[in-house]
């Protein structure tokens, strides 16, 4: 077979189907899951000595398709206890019961060979007629075949429902919950613990919220509390891959259900599950509250108090009686600053009067850095500490790389070029350094070999009348970069401006030049920075000679604004 036959070749390997085809064959005879799956089934073929398929059964198949479930699965398989198999773990050795399969098949005796596929079942089956498809079209390449459900008598709802989830790229139920288990195994109780401590700001603040939600539910170790709800989480979880009622708080909590949805199941819907079940953990092993929600007492309750009292309370007169009930709760102003304070009062019920009551407006918040402990009224002046801080850095180095956390604790990594700077602002300790020299003042840029060089056209047309010819000019000159350069043309009583390495430049007799300021090299004027959420920037690239604005009496300037006049060379 000539090579050009060939689609695609790896190694020493030909293959005459394209690869993304080919995918296709691959993925049937890739290793899959079993024994979680609401469609897992056992594929059975039996053999004579002469490799000839048997009939199976009263229906005289050749291939027997076994549904299993919780039921049947231990008559299909038993449960090696050979020491020798034990997997890592001492994970189980499951081993296939071939002499039930081949009895029910209806044979007892003689010499057989058995071909056994374990199968996670996604569209149709063998056995049920309403439960196939039908091929509609087959593509000219063969790699590609259109299927359509059999609705012949009427609409089969699990192979619809199974064909709908096939052809809209939703996920099927079996292809998600192997993972559930080690999703679950990765919970890192003390990763929780922290980013929780950090969630409420500092560690501190952490730590005090958290000795508050111990004080509130009399948690004696938060520790042990953190991991009772990560071993019932787990658990649930379990339950929840294993088709179990797996609310914690059920009263069914373990016990098999049909309830869960044995066709699709997303990754979105497992991450709202396991929230669910987080949730309903926290609430499990949370200590009960004992939580009074009503003061009002009851009939019997009622019916005990003395019935002087009872009169008294729903009765209206101006008449006084002894009675022997002492009153336990009186209600008035309790406060001895007040004109109508009450001594026999136990409960405040404020009604309070004051005379000329001063009122001091201030910051109420204790944990304010202005706090004023005789502020009877917040004006909302607080201020509190801030953990940032604002710099402005400079590199230094020819390239150079830092790293901060921003005000909203995301990690900004900056990249910059020699003569760049940078203003950031980041929480305070989070700043660092990872390549190159980067400091807080700036770097001065170095003096370049070139200067500044007016070229003037001083030809006068009334004195030399004897040329009229003569017109505009220019001069030839080596740049500050080493370029041969030509300045532009120059015509009678104009000037220019040019940077050339001194001695380097060639003219006409009647074109001048005179030597002003060094030439400034520094950085591109683009190189602040900027940066964005977990990227990075740099600044400007390269180098550049500035222009320097000239005087209006023909000098030339230099960054400190003092003007050089040098006497004309020609």
């Amino acid at each position: 077979m000539a090579i050009k036959d060939f689609k695609d070749i790896e190694g020493r390997k030909g293959y005459l189907v394209e690869k993304e085809d080919r995918k296709i064959f691959q993925k049937e005879i890739s290793k899959a899951n079993f024994g979680l799956g609401c469609s897992d089934m056992i594929e059975f073929i039996l053999y004579d000595v002469s490799d000839n398929k048997l009939p199976q059964g009263d229906t005289g198949n050749l291939v027997r398709y076994i549904h299993l479930d919780d039921a049947n699965i231990s008559k299909y398989f038993l449960i090696s206890d050979n020491i020798l198999t034990k997997k890592k773990g001492d994970v189980p050795e499951f081993v296939v019961d071939l002499e039930t399969l081949i009895r029910e098949a209806g044979y007892s005796n003689g010499i057989f060979k058995t071909q056994v596929t374990l199968l996670n079942r996604r569209l149709g089956e063998e056995v049920l007629d309403s439960n196939k498809l039908w091929i509609h079209e087959i593509a000219p390449s063969r790699t590609e075949i259109r299927v359509l459900p059999i609705r012949a008598n009427k609409k089969n709802e699990d192979l619809e429902k199974r064909y709908s989830v096939f052809t809209n790229g939703d996920t099927f139920r079996d292809d998600v919950i192997y993972y559930v288990e080690k999703f679950i195994e990765s919970f890192d109780i003390q990763k929780i613990i922290s980013t929780f401590l950090f969630s409420k700001g500092t560690e501190s603040d952490g730590k005090a919220y958290i000795n508050k939600i111990k004080q509130e539910f009399k948690i004696e170790n938060f520790d042990i509390f953190m991991n009772q709800i990560e071993k019932t989480l787990v658990e649930s979880m379990k339950y929840y891959a294993n088709k179990r009622v797996w609310n914690i708080n059920d009263i069914n909590y373990g016990k098999p259900t049909e309830e869960q949805d044995c066709i699709e199941l997303s990754v979105k819907k497992l991450k709202e599950d396991t929230i669910t079940a987080l949730i309903n953990s926290i609430d499990f092993n949370l200590p009960k509250r004992t939580i009074q929600d009503n003061s009002v007492l009851t009939k019997e309750e009622q019916i005990t108090l003395d019935k002087v009292k009872q009169i008294l309370k729903s009765s209206t007169s101006d008449s006084v009686y002894e009675t022997t009930v002492l009153e336990t709760v009186v209600r008035g102003c309790t406060d001895p600053k007040a004109v109508n304070f009450n001594e026999a009062a136990t409960i405040n019920d404020g009604s309070c009067e004051y005379i000329d009551r001063i009122v001091v407006k201030g910051c109420m918040n204790p944990k304010a850095t202005n706090y004023n402990p005789s502020a009877t009224e917040d004006d909302g002046s607080c201020t509190f500490e801030s953990n940032l801080e604002t710099k402005k850095y400079y590199i230094w180095s020819e390239i150079a790389q830092f790293q901060y956390r921003d005000e909203f604790d995301v990690v900004q990594t900056i990249n910059g070029m020699e003569y760049d700077a940078f203003t950031v602002v980041y929480k305070c300790d989070s700043f660092t350094v990872n390549a190159g020299d980067v400091r807080e003042i700036p770097k001065m840029p170095q003096n370049s070999d070139a200067w500044y060089h007016i070229i003037r056209n001083n030809h006068d047309f009334s004195i030399d009348s004897y040329s009229p010819a003569i017109g505009g000019g220019a001069v030839t000159y080596t740049d500050a970069s080493g370029n041969f350069a030509f300045s532009s043309n120059i015509g009678p009583g104009e000037q220019t401006t040019i940077c050339a390495k001194e001695n380097s430049i060639f003219g006409p007799y009647y074109l001048t030049w005179t030597k002003g300021g060094q030439c400034i090299q520094t950085g591109n004027s683009s190189n602040s920075g900027t940066s964005s959420g977990g990227g990075s920037s740099s600044g400007g690239g390269g180098r550049e000679i500035i222009p320097l604005d000239m005087p209006g009496g023909g000098g030339l300037v230099n960054p400190d604004n003092e003007v050089y006049i040098d006497e004309a060379i020609r």
